[in-house]
């Protein structure tokens, strides 16, 4: 004869009860983590078609009425805020801005443990019916603190180091611990210098690897810097980044 199994005791019961909130909770945590990434999925994809909508603009020669058309095309996806100028009636911007869900605690932009928060602004000035300039700037959080800020300035203004269409120059940061690049393309610049100059890599956005320097997040645009200044600058971003 088989003995009659009694009721489980209170142990076997807490047990089962703490496996199936530890089951529920690991659910529960995969789900928010799926859908914080498909989130960044998503802003990323709308970010490399507005950026290569954008490098196919021309300053000087794209109208007011193009603008507006890319403004209503990416306007569902993304925050678009448009002014015009005080002392310039016929002067007026519109910037787009958008970046990975984040929340503000104690002043500092916050995402799940694992992930880096992210921003990126286009900013596209029309002067006189014809757009006059555009700048676009990529803010990266790295896990560590250190921002990496990659900017491109495109403008129908000559550019300051002489006749150039194209240069790229490391500004001096004086906020937080940042590295920074920024392209600066002149209304003549070739399609050769446009590409280097919007050679982006959005993987840096959602890869699980983070980017360490802003040589990931814009490479060609690092190798004209360096080739520029062929003795180096003495940093550990110069020899993380020729690596093979």
């Amino acid at each position: 004869m088989n003995p009659v199994k009694g009721p489980p005791s209170t142990g076997a019961k807490l047990r089962r009860f703490l496996l199936q909130v530890c089951s529920c909770a690991i659910i529960l945590l995969f789900l928010i983590y799926a859908c914080e990434y498909a989130v960044e999925r998503h802003r990323r994809n709308v970010a490399e078609r507005l950026i290569r909508e954008i490098r196919r603009l021309e300053v000087g020669a794209t109208t007011e009425s193009e603008v507006n058309r890319l403004l209503d095309r990416f306007g569902e996806h993304l925050s678009v805020q448009k002014a015009t100028s005080s002392s310039n009636p016929n002067e007026s911007s519109a910037l787009l801005g958008f970046s990975t869900p984040y929340l503000i605690i104690a002043r500092e932009p916050r995402t799940l443990p694992g992930r880096r928060p992210w921003l990126i602004n286009a900013l596209l000035v029309v002067k006189d019916q014809r757009l006059s300039e555009v700048y676009i700037s990529f803010l990266i959080k790295r896990s560590d603190g250190v921002f990496l800020d990659s900017v491109i300035d495109l403008g129908e203004r000559d550019l300051t180091s002489g006749e150039r269409s194209y240069f790229v120059s490391e500004p001096h940061v004086t906020g937080p611990p940042s590295e920074a690049l920024k392209v600066h393309l002149g209304q003549q610049a070739t399609n050769t210098e446009r590409s280097r100059g919007f050679d982006i890599n959005f993987s840096c956005l959602t890869a699980l690897r983070e980017c360490r320097h802003v040589c990931d997040v814009m490479p060609d645009a690092w190798q004209d810097l360096i080739e520029r200044y062929p003795s180096g600058r003495g940093k550990q971003a110069d020899a993380d980044c020729q690596r093979p």
